[in-house]
């Protein structure tokens, strides 16, 4: 289970052991706003949001489970709320103003994953996962 523990005005990514009942952070992510934290479907992947202080926007973080320590980003230009398509292949969020957008993760990520593309209101895109 993946969670937040709240001191202060800051939030850190933690993990919760199902197996043991053990709390553990997850490799120092630190955010102003709740990360939102979302395991792939196979389990060996997170998606969260984070925004540092100084930030303006929320950028999106994809990493590997268990922590590795490899950190990717995904979204710079602003991201929250993830969530893994069935296959794991693609991640949705929601970007600026209510914008829900699609970037292709599969084998995430050799390199700098694709570009969002948009799928939500004024788009005439139905994406085949929906």
């Amino acid at each position: 289970m993946l969670f937040d523990v709240i001191k202060q005005s800051s939030y850190a990514l933690f993990q919760l052991s199902t197996r043991d009942k053990k709390t553990a952070p997850i490799g120092g992510v630190q955010s102003t706003n709740p990360t939102m934290p979302v395991f792939s479907p196979d389990g060996k992947w997170i998606a969260y949001s984070a925004r540092t202080p100084g930030q303006v926007r929320n950028s999106l973080y994809v990493e590997p489970f268990p922590p590795t320590g490899a950190k990717y980003q995904i979204s710079d230009d602003d991201g929250h709320h993830p969530r893994w398509t069935s296959t794991g292949k693609e991640l949705f969020f929601i970007r600026r103003a209510g914008q829900f957008v699609v970037v292709p993760v599969a084998a995430v990520p050799a390199s700098r994953p694709a570009r969002p593309s948009s799928c939500g209101a004024g788009s005439r895109r139905r994406h085949p996962a929906l």
